[in-house]
């Protein structure tokens, strides 16, 4: 391995170093701003919708810059490689100012690391090829049959060519190729970004410009030579909308036009997020429903031309662009203490539910959160299996398992469960008397109590249980969590494989007891710090604690002498509640999916549910898109529709925001890991920061010290803490600070 690249005079690892060191440089390639420490992720083949990467700084000095949904984790120059498309020397030269061209061949002590190959080989002197064919025919020889060459720009000055070829390996999937014109000479890789968009010569005299994915589509709109009207693109498919320069569009008329499948809709979703993010926006940004046109799973505006449809029929469905009502919370400064969470969005209180809410909320002092919450894992109770959807090959039923949570034992958690319990009384008292119980002892405890039959041809055969709905109410929550601590026990994998499948098979050689298509609900009364000193590891989150909904409740109100709701108040929505159960049993074994409209709102939640979120609250929220689905199900079922609408995903969305927010509130800034948080706490407590020295000597030394920079490092990739080095007149001092300076 060479430890010296030469450029001109020659670069030395030394000086490698240095510029792995160097914050600005990293910041000017991955284009944060001094103080932007978390951000998009700067890959652009990354579809980032939510911001998931964090900028620190390793015990080293190497500034990094990694990603927590792609997982990308790199310096400067590893990302250097992957914006610009360059091999490491390349990326070197470029750095240090020098001509990437002429960089002899050296190899990076870190090359594994990165995800993106080098740039094929070009001539044997490095210096490119003499004209568009001769490059042409390197890719035919070297990839494959080359199809079709889209220019960027004029022939006669320096552009993008992304060319279009069927590789040889697979001949029946085409790929592309970025080349670019530079210096009259044709070279393998795009030119430095952001790129430029295509056709971007005839933006300037159009007026209504047609955002589209791939060169293919923009010519099939611009070969119509339709005055004022243009159509552009941005090299380097569906994932790469940020790598272009979109300000041209400034001051135009926005129609974006996506391929009806995933990876279009996101796409274009880029390119609106790109386009509002501009110094001088569009004047108007409009987008066009591909299921609108009737167009099919992955055709596009090239495939709707192809049937001699007209454009402006086309344009005429365009609408204006809509955000995805989600909130995705970006903590600049996570506070030692967070503020109660803000109340539940009103969509919420959709439908029969909402209705049910309103009616007893006066006259009761629980939390409305509480009494929704409840109501709807009753209902997804007594339903029983039957109403399900499917994710693959996985069926997911409709039971839930919820947690109040309270600050005190005062938070009049279990007085909300009253009135909902009435309620179903009304429709079916046979149902809340025999399936509704309390207390979950143990894994033995709830197979029994939905436990399969004995070999009939066994003496004194146990018949099992026929009706195999159970809703469990836990007043203690918190004895549960301390039973799933001990070693052996049985409940902890009961409850999850309850959630995953209803099936329970043997768990250990002397309990032959199984479960099969069990239907079991939860609820459950907890304090915060209760719930905090007993589920504060990631592995409990992820294996147990991420099935169940947590919801932050309190007192609404002050009643001295009770509410005054009466029965008769109750029947008018038991009439309601009564038709939804039986709509449902009716159906029977019924999958239910989306209509047009919940699963365009869908596509985009999608993104928001499955973002990857650092520490103990990402352990927590790490099944939200299934709750959701679930929760949405409901809301469509008690409407007596078997398929979900955009108005039950809102409500269901509504619902997750608010856990996820009760997650923030209940458990702040934990990691999940102890030691972690230890120190975490240490630091938040010191406003000058700590040494490794002071924050092992806080341990008493008896933490190792790789696993105290394991933790520093963990915390500070989550951004939570930085480094600060101290000139010290000799070798620099190093001290860890909070992210916001610390508190007192």
């Amino acid at each position: 391995m060479a430890a010296v690249a030469t450029v001109g005079g020659g670069i030395s690892r030394s000086e490698i170093d240095a510029l792995r060191r160097d914050e600005s440089k990293i910041r000017q390639v991955i284009g944060w701003p001094p103080g932007v420490n978390r951000g998009h992720c700067p890959d652009p083949k990354h579809e980032d919708i939510h911001p998931s990467a964090s900028l620190y700084q390793t015990s080293s000095g190497v500034w990094r810059c990694r990603c927590f949904s792609c997982n990308m984790d790199g310096d400067v120059v590893e990302w250097q490689k992957i914006r610009a498309g360059q091999s490491f020397t390349e990326a070197v030269a470029s750095l240090m100012g020098g001509n990437p061209y002429t960089v002899a061949q050296a190899q990076s002590p870190d090359e594994t690391h990165s995800r993106k190959p080098d740039r094929a080989p070009e001539s044997k002197d490095g210096a490119g090829f003499d004209s568009l064919e001769a490059l042409l025919k390197s890719i035919d020889r070297k990839y494959g049959k080359v199809e079709s060459v889209y220019h960027y720009g004029p022939e006669t000055e320096n552009h993008l060519i992304v060319v279009r070829y069927l590789p040889k390996e697979d001949p029946e999937h085409k790929k592309f190729y970025q080349t670019r014109r530079e210096g009259g000479r044709y070279h393998y890789g795009a030119p430095p970004k952001p790129h430029p968009l295509y056709r971007r010569d005839l933006i300037p005299v159009a007026e209504t410009i047609i955002g589209v994915e791939g060169e293919k589509c923009a010519d099939a709109i611009n070969a119509l030579k339709i005055p004022g009207i243009a159509a552009t693109t941005s090299p380097g498919g569906s994932n790469n909308a940020r790598g272009a320069d979109w300000s041209p569009l400034a001051g135009k008329r926005v129609i974006c036009w996506p391929d009806n499948d995933k990876a279009g809709r996101g796409y274009i979703a880029d390119v609106i997020e790109c386009l509002k993010a501009l110094p001088h926006p569009p004047t108007e940004i409009l987008e066009i429903d591909p299921v609108a046109l009737g167009l099919q799973e992955k055709q596009d505006a090239f495939d709707y031309l192809a049937e001699d449809r007209n454009l402006q029929e086309a344009l005429a469905v365009a609408q204006p662009e809509q955000d995805v009502a989600v909130v995705d919370p970006e903590p600049e400064a996570l506070p030692a203490e967070p503020a109660w969470p803000e109340p539940i969005d009103q969509a919420a209180y959709y439908g029969l539910a909402g209705d049910f809410v309103r009616t007893v909320e006066p006259h009761t002092e629980s939390d409305p959160v509480a009494i929704l919450i409840q109501f709807l894992v009753t209902f997804g109770n007594i339903i029983g299996r039957g109403a399900h959807f499917r994710v693959e090959a996985d069926r997911h039923d409709l039971n839930l398992y919820a947690v109040l949570v309270g600050q005190t034992s005062r938070g009049r958690k279990g007085t909300s469960l009253g009135h909902v319990r009435e309620l179903f009384r009304l429709i079916d008292e046979r149902y809340t008397d025999e399936n509704l119980k309390t207390g979950l002892s143990s894994g033995e405890g709830i197979k029994y109590a939905i436990r399969d039959p004995e070999d009939s041809n066994r003496k004194n055969a146990d018949p099992g249980v026929l009706d195999k709905r159970l809703l469990v109410i836990e007043p203690e929550f918190v004895n549960v969590l301390r039973v799933c601590e001990r070693q052996g026990n049985t409940l902890s994998a009961g409850i999850r494989q309850l959630w995953d499948s209803g099936n329970v098979r043997t768990l250990t050689k002397n309990d032959p007891v199984t479960v099969t298509g069990g239907h079991v609900s939860i609820i459950g009364h907890i304090t915060a710090d209760e719930l905090r000193e007993s589920l504060a590891t990631t592995d409990q989150s992820n294996g147990f604690g991420n099935r169940f909904l947590w919801f932050a409740v309190q007192r609404s109100k002050e009643l001295p002498e009770g509410g005054n709701l009466s029965t008769s108040v109750l029947e008018s929505l038991a009439d309601g509640l009564a038709k939804a159960v039986n709509y449902t049993r009716s159906i029977g074994d019924h999958s239910i999916g989306f209509d047009d409209a919940a699963r365009k709102l869908w596509h985009g939640l999608y993104s928001h549910l499955t973002r990857d979120i650092p520490g103990l609250t990402g352990s927590m929220f790490s099944r939200a898109e299934a709750q959701a689905r679930r929760i949405a199900c409901l809301y469509g079922l008690l409407d007596c529709s078997g398929t979900v609408r955009k108005e039950h995903l809102r409500a269901a969305a509504a619902i997750l925001d608010y856990v996820e927010r009760s997650v923030r509130f209940i458990f702040g800034d934990r990691t999940g890991n102890r030691i972690a948080d230890e120190i975490l706490a240490m630091l938040k407590r010191s406003a000058g920061g700590l040494s490794r020295t002071d924050i092992s000597n806080a341990f008493g030394r008896n933490v190792h010290g790789d696993r105290i920079q394991e933790c520093l490092d963990l915390l500070a990739r989550d951004g939570r803490i930085v480094i600060e080095k101290r000139d010290t007149g000799g070798r620099p001092s190093e001290v860890w600070k909070y992210r916001n300076g610390g508190t007192k």
